[in-house]
């Protein structure tokens, strides 16, 4: 799979960039699963692997050939939202932040979720579908 990350996205770095945040995730997701000290919990953790790895590929197959303009794009209200806040906090710094935890915490509703987007989006350094596909993926996949 990160072979493939390379190869779909060799020419947008930004999209590589959920390269680090799939393993994290994936990772994550394994610790935390095997925590509990239960006879199925190899079953649940390959249930979980499975099903995060298909849901990715899906995501390098629809952004990486540029399918998503033919199918349609799941990820595209998360991938608008997580960077008109992102970009809010490059331009405006601890400002733009304070803005939009404000708006999140006492404006507007339904919009919280875009936080949990722009943070990973403003790691990157500038927009990247993937990332907001990894993250609906790990939970969706997790839960």
């Amino acid at each position: 799979m990160m072979v493939q990350a390379l190869i779909f996205f060799v020419g947008n770095p930004n999209e590589l960039m959920m390269v680090p945040l799939v393993l994290i995730l994936g990772g994550a997701g394994v610790f935390f699963l095997r925590r509990e000290a239960d006879e199925d919990v190899d079953f649940q953790i390959d249930i979980f692997l499975w099903a995060f790895s298909i849901r990715l590929w899906m995501g390098m197959i629809l952004y990486g050939w540029g399918l998503s303009e033919l199918f349609g794009d799941e990820d595209a209200s998360g991938y608008i939202f997580g960077w008109q806040f992102a970009s809010n906090w490059y331009q405006n710094g601890l400002d733009g932040l304070i803005t939009n935890l404000t708006d999140v915490f006492f404006t507007k509703q339904n919009v919280g979720q875009a936080v949990i987007w722009a943070i990973p989006t403003f790691l990157a350094g500038g927009q990247s579908r993937m990332i907001v596909s990894v993250v609906n993926s790990f939970a969706g996949r997790f839960l």
